[in-house]
This record gives structure tokens, sequence and C-alpha cells, in this order.
């Protein structure tokens, strides 16, 4: 058996193993795509330090600079899209060029963000759902919100979570629309379908496995906090200190280094569920 592709369903361990294997053989061939992807996560962040002050922070639902959010999403994705189409051409022992990857990703990244967005709205969904048609009809009349209860407070707190579980149960059920977008030149809803049904029936393990590869990321960037003693920030959790911006180039390179990984899990677990759903085994 080689280490790139399996030719039968496999444990979450061997799945993770395999995931690392090729994650290891590839490095040096998508770092170049994963640094420039990391970058373009930062920008913000580097605007920040150039600027004096976060832009985005707070920035109203209509205001027009949300427009180069939607590009550097935009961005993103086509980096990544670009690093997915090099490692699966890796594990079928094709080696195109950066520009062909680039290229590849490029042609396919109009159905890649219009998924996003629907992804999007279906997270918008289930937070209105329970956040305003739930709370407002079942739980509202009963509240007493001059002083909140033991009660009214474990029910919101309950409802809160009940929320987060929707969303994260939907953000892994369809999850591998974005491969097989790119690898399989599935439409949209195609694409979302093909993730929900190989998902169904797998999604602990799907989260689980998923999971692997940012959960390091976390533990690394927790050695290079308490280890190094550099005061470096998981991203997307605002900090009541700006980064330097050494501490930010140590965080792209760090994200850089993981954002291979986080592809070949994704490849190597599509490959697996492929493998469930064919032959019928769910466990």
């Amino acid at each position: 058996m080689t280490i790139l592709t399996a030719t039968h369903p496999e444990t979450i361990r061997q799945v993770l193993r395999r995931s690392f294997r090729l994650y290891r053989r590839v490095f040096f061939h998508v770092f170049l795509l994963s640094v420039l992807l990391s970058i373009t996560v930062f920008i913000p962040r580097i605007l920040t330090l150039i600027i004096g002050e976060n832009i985005f922070l707070n920035m109203p639902i209509l205001d027009p600079h949300r427009l180069w959010l939607s590009l550097i999403t935009v961005v993103i994705f086509l980096f990544f899209g670009a690093i997915l189409w090099r490692v699966y051409c890796f594990t079928r022992q094709a080696h195109d060029s950066l520009r062909d990857d680039m290229n590849i990703a490029f042609h396919k990244i109009f159905y890649i963000f219009i998924a996003a967005v629907l992804q999007s709205f279906l997270f918008a969904i289930v937070i209105y759902f329970v956040g305003v048609i739930v709370f407002n009809i079942v739980l509202y009349p009963h509240f007493h919100f001059n002083s909140l209860s033991n009660t009214e407070i474990t029910l919101l707190t309950l409802l809160f979570i009940f929320q987060c579980c929707l969303i994260t149960y939907i953000l892994f059920a369809t999850y591998f629309y974005l491969p097989t977008i790119v690898i399989e030149n599935k439409g949209i809803i195609s694409s979302f379908a093909k993730s929900v049904t190989l998902v169904w029936g797998n999604w602990w393990r799907t989260f689980i496995t998923q999971m692997t590869p940012w959960l390091f990321y976390v533990l690394m960037l927790m050695i290079v906090r308490d280890f190094f003693k550099i005061n470096v920030q998981i991203y997307f959790v605002e900090s009541a200190d700006p980064p330097s911006l050494t501490i930010t180039l140590i965080h792209i390179l760090v994200f850089a280094i993981f954002v291979p990984f986080v592809a070949t899990t994704a490849i190597v677990q599509l490959r697996d569920l492929e493998l469930r759903k064919k032959l019928g085994k769910n466990i």
C-alpha cells in the first residue's frame, strides 16, 4: 500500500497517520502557496499595524469597505483551492506547475465563493431561527429581563449551546464541498449533496479527524507563547495589546506551516469516506 491513497476504509488514527505522511511529502511543494494564503489571512492585522487602528473592527454590515473583506476571502479560497489541487495531483503522481494549480483554482473560484456564501446563509438561518423565532415566540413572553432568574439564565445558555451545536453540525456535514468542487469538478448543489451524503453516519469521525490539524495548530501557538515567551495570540481572538510586526510574522509562519496539514487531512478523509460509502461501512 502506498502512503498516498488508501484502498480500503481506515480508522481515524490511520487516516491521520496517512494525512501526516502525505503532509511531509508535499510540504515543500505547497509551502509557497501556503505562505501566500497565510499572508492574505493576516492582511487585516497587517493593515492594523500599518494604520494604527483596526478599520475592520465593528464595521457596519452595509459598509462599502466590507467588499475588501470579501476580496480577501476570495483570494484565500483561491490559494487554498490551488493547495488542494496540488496535493491531489501529488497523490496521483502528477506534478502540475504552480501556474497550472492557480489556473485550476481560478476557474473554480466562482463556484467555491458562491458555495461558501450559501453555507454562511445556512448558518444565518440557524441563528435567525434559534435566536429570533424560538426565543421571541417561546421564551421572551416568560422572561423578566430586569432580574433574570437562574432558570432563565440556564435556558438562555442551553439555547446558545443548541445554536452552536447546529452550526457546528452543518459546518462539518458540508465540510467537503470545497475539495469536491476543486478535485471532482462538481457544481455547487452537487458538491453539498455529496458532502452531506459522505458525512452522514460519519459525522463524529469527520469532526475528530478535521479538528486534529487545528488542535495541533493551537498547541503550537501555546508552545510559542509559553515556552518561547512570545505573546502570540490565536487568530480571530481579539487581544488587548496589538501584536507587534515580529509577532505577526511569527504567526504568519506558524499558520503557513499548518495549512498543508489541513489540506492533506481533507483529501485523505474524502477518499476514506468515499470508500466507506462504496462499501456501505459507517463504523
